[in-house]
């Protein structure tokens, strides 16, 4: 396990973020996330940018390809009768 420190930036507290997390989740810098207390620690999740769709996974993403590729001419030709 890779482990980071936490550090002082201005008046608050950082932790980094390894770089293949940040690609893996498709993090951004400038991205807003809401810290949350759970039973094994701190958890952050991004927050949706206003008038944007929610955070996707990537492996929702590579799902909806597959089920697009296979399934979309049938919805297709469903939706135009």
């Amino acid at each position: 396990m890779k482990t980071v420190k936490i550090i002082k930036v201005g008046n608050s507290w950082a932790v980094t973020i390894p770089p293949e997390l940040a690609r893996k989740y498709e993090l951004e810098l400038g991205m807003k996330v809401a810290p949350y207390s759970t039973d094994k620690g701190i958890l952050y999740r991004p927050v949706p940018k206003s008038g944007k769709q929610a955070h996707v996974s990537p492996e929702f993403k590579r799902w909806l390809t597959t089920f697009k590729k296979k399934y979309g001419p049938a919805l297709t030709e469903l939706a135009e009768k």
